[in-house]
């Protein structure tokens, strides 16, 4: 049985592990999202603990089955019900703005920030950064000596080619281990990556990324879903706190890439638009 877990103040992923007797790995391996920075949780963010004995949930939580157990999350945003013909798609933003309890120009200088604004490079090929260092992470680092290239321990920027050619590398990895391969890649107009598939609402990695090729408002509803289901990240998109929201997003060297200033520009000018 799968459990979804409410971080609370002062918990730590030994500290929950240990609660559902679990080794570190095992709750690292359900939630892919936390491997590179364990450390950094946050109360009120949710965790999934993966195959688990009803009896092992502590008492105080088998009183809630329905909030915190689940078999994994099933929302239902990988056949979108907005559809382009009918909706357009400022219409679309603003229902994502509504959702999440922003304004439309939050979601918009997210959306610029990430891919500098496009979904799509290609037909039913959206933008896509395949991360070398999470391929090598994934599948254990076993394919870092032959295939340097597309599989290195560390984050190294000068193995992106951009474009189409990150398809290229995708390609390569899927040869390799499909199933990683696809969780390497970052996705779409909000570039989420897709091992976060079951943050985002998707049971898999391949419906995740059916979705995401398959059109815009497919990949604004899966950010709305990944939004919902980090507290600390949805509440820094209400309150522009920009540098909290960058750190969540994309990681603790935020301020090196300058996120956080480029999304308070992006902001500012999509309330001018």
């Amino acid at each position: 049985m799968t459990v979804k877990y409410l971080i609370k103040r002062g918990d730590t992923l030994t500290s929950i592990a240990k609660k559902y007797r679990l080794s570190l790995r095992e709750l690292i391996a359900a939630n892919p999202h936390l491997a590179e920075n364990p450390d950094l949780i946050y109360a009120g963010d949710t965790l999934i603990v993966p195959d688990i004995d009803i009896n092992q949930i502590p008492s105080t939580e088998k009183k809630t089955p329905s909030k915190n157990v689940t078999s994994p999350p099933k929302i239902n945003i990988a056949k979108p019900t907005i559809k382009t013909s009918s909706i357009s798609h400022s219409d679309c933003y603003q229902r994502a703005a509504n959702q999440l309890d922003v304004d439309h120009a939050v979601v918009k200088a997210v959306a610029a920030v990430e891919s500098c604004g496009k979904a799509f490079i290609a037909k039913n090929k959206p933008a896509i950064l395949f991360e070398a260092h999470i391929f090598s992470r994934l599948t254990q680092h076993q394919f870092d000596e032959g295939y340097p290239h597309i599989s290195s321990r560390k984050w190294n920027p000068k193995l992106y080619k951009g474009g189409l050619k990150e398809y290229q590398r995708l390609e390569e990895a899927k040869l390799l281990n499909k199933k990683e391969a696809l969780k390497s890649a970052s996705w779409g107009k909000f570039q989420i990556m897709g091992f976060n598939y079951q943050l985002a609402g998707f049971e898999t990695a391949e419906a995740f990324v059916e979705a995401m090729c398959n059109s815009e408002e497919a990949q604004l509803m899966a950010f709305v879903t990944f939004i919902k289901a980090h507290n600390m990240m949805l509440q820094a998109l209400r309150n522009h706190d920009w540098a909290k929201f960058a750190k969540c997003y994309n990681g603790p060297a935020y301020a090196k890439n300058r996120y956080d200033t480029k999304l308070a520009e992006a902001y500012q000018q999509a309330l001018n638009t």
